[in-house]
């Protein structure tokens, strides 16, 4: 569930100023930098240096948050996969959803 606040313009083209996107679902902090996690859902990834090229399945990897991304400059963001995760084997590094990890 999406909520969207407007500011609106008298005589601008399209009537909006700047519209901001809050996405209430990702709003928690459950995966803080540095929390191993595993994967728990199938997730298919192709840019995996060792194996370039060929589709690898991350479900049950365990790796460390790098970074959990929810807002920028003070502005809610929407993203799709806010959670870096950096994996030592193999080594790569990619971005989750917060519903695909587990905490260990």
């Amino acid at each position: 569930m999406m909520n969207f606040d407007s500011a609106f313009i008298a005589g601008s083209p399209t009537g909006i100023r700047r519209t901001r996107r809050r996405c209430l679902c990702m709003g928690s902090a459950q995966f803080e930098d540095g929390a191993k996690v595993r994967v728990r859902s199938s997730v298919i990834m192709y840019h995996i240096p060792s194996k370039r090229g060929e589709e690898v399945d991350a479900k049950g990897l365990e790796g460390e948050v790098q970074k959990t991304t929810l807002e920028r400059d003070g502005i809610p963001l929407t993203l799709n996969r806010p959670v870096l995760v950096k994996f030592t084997k193999p080594r790569f590094s990619g971005h989750f959803a917060e519903d695909e990890l587990e905490p260990l």
